[in-house]
């Protein structure tokens, strides 16, 4: 493309987006700032912990592109934003993914309720994400670990990579959420991740060490301190992990960093779905709501694949054959040769 004709392409964009924002119902359109239009559509937004973590999450990009107004906002705005070396360091592409598309769905907010005409970021390019991770924890590798875990860092584990369930989800647990008879864990929606209540199955060794954590008094939760009465924070669960992982010397597979916790997760769907289970029970078990999510936590083994590649070779037909037609074939007719 010559550059008088990209010059023309501006001109052309600019002229059309001037006309959108004359045709705007809203006259504050051509004044309002991208920050004006981000408080306003977070007030929207229910008073729950996601939301107050996004808000804090939020804060260097609005802090970038918050004082353009916003019928002026360009993709180049956030890609100088996304593409600066500060937020590289600061954040992974799956997070720089999540804010970039926090800041569309604000202004397609702000489009369809008549504060803006058009949102300008509609069509930007979202960062790249890191593949998926490789690791899974080995059965040597899970009792390195529970030789060397405390007694409620064991059954913590336990609970995770025996049930699929989620750090902050086993954090919280009540013993209210503990049915000891059927060995079932509640999770209400309140305290789930997709908002939808559901109901883990507990395996015999992880009810057995539930059973045998001593109880703190006055207080509901299942991983407490004895001290606050709260739950376990976040940061005493992850350096008690680290601390063990460290010791075992566990090692990641692929381009993975570190073994991490969360890879307890990925465990429990590989290890089901190589036992036979389906997706769709995996799904169910770890509390996913799309397909897509499980998939990207069942591990494939080396193993597997060659496995895989015996199937095939063995359905390959060895040879040409014809297909055999339910009439007799004829006898080829050959008294025209002779015996020499």
């Amino acid at each position: 493309m010559t550059p008088e004709a990209r010059r023309q392409i501006e001109a052309t964009i600019a002229h059309l987006q001037a006309l959108l924002d004359a045709d705007c119902d809203c006259p504050e359109a051509t004044t309002v700032t991208v920050r004006e239009l981000w408080d306003r559509y977070v007030e929207t937004l229910p008073d729950k912990l996601w939301v107050r973590q996004m808000r804090s999450h939020m804060k260097h990009l609005i802090g970038r592109v918050g004082d353009v107004q916003a019928a002026k906002l360009r993709v180049s705005h956030v890609e100088d934003w996304r593409d600066d070396a500060e937020t590289k360091a600061r954040y992974q592409g799956s997070t720089m993914r999540i804010q970039i598309s926090r800041l569309r769905s604000c202004l397609t907010w702000a489009v369809d309720s008549g504060r803006l005409a058009v949102n300008p970021i509609a069509r930007i390019k979202l960062p790249r994400t890191k593949p998926k991770r490789e690791t899974e924890i080995s059965h040597e590798g899970e009792a390195a670990l529970l030789e060397r875990f405390d007694e409620r860092m064991r059954a913590f584990f336990l609970v995770a990579i025996d049930s699929g369930m989620r750090s902050n989800e086993i954090r919280l647990l009540e013993w209210s959420d503990v049915n000891a008879e059927a060995r079932t864990l509640t999770i209400p929606a309140a305290r789930a991740k997709t908002r939808k209540a559901r109901t883990g199955r507990l395996t015999t060794r992880a009810l057995e060490a539930l059973i045998a954590l001593p109880k703190v008094q006055g207080c509901p939760f299942v991983f407490a301190s004895p001290r606050t009465k709260r739950p376990l924070s976040k940061a005493w669960v992850w350096e008690h992990w680290r601390r063990a992982a460290d010791d075992a010397q566990l090692k990641p597979a692929g381009d993975d960093a570190s073994v991490r916790l969360h890879d307890s997760r990925a465990t429990t769907a590989s290890r089901l779905f190589r036992l036979g289970a389906s997706l769709p029970a995996v799904q169910h078990i770890l509390g996913h709501a799309s397909l897509q999510s499980t998939e990207r936590y069942v591990r494939v083994q080396s193993k597997a694949v060659d496995a895989a590649h015996e199937l095939l070779e063995a359905s390959v037909r060895k040879g040409p054959h014809r297909a055999r037609s339910g009439m007799p074939e004829k006898a080829a007719d050959l008294s025209h040769f002779r015996a020499v």
